[in-house]
């Protein structure tokens, strides 16, 4: 799937929300790492699910966050501002 990716005619849209490890059973460094090169840090959003993950008797928010550390430099408030807009803070 990845590499269809960079065969789309357009990326320029492109934002892709990475899950938590404990909604897709993968281990998500090598997908984020690809994902960077390709769209740019600026394009991706983490995403926990927390407290809603249906998983919560194997996965606490910690070990989710430490998953969220491991996959790099990420900036989701760009990504976040270029989608919903600028920030009501």
């Amino acid at each position: 799937m990845l590499s269809r990716i960079t065969r789309l005619a357009d990326i320029s849209r492109l934002y892709v929300k990475l899950p938590a490890p404990c909604r897709t059973g993968l281990y998500m460094s090598a997908h984020a790492a690809f994902l960077t090169r390709t769209l740019g840090a600026e394009r991706l959003v983490w995403g926990s699910d927390w407290p809603h993950t249906q998983h919560e008797g194997r996965v606490d928010f910690a070990k989710v966050v430490e998953h969220r550390e491991r996959l790099g430099p990420l900036n989701d408030t760009k990504a976040i501002g270029d989608l919903y807009g600028p920030s009501m803070d």
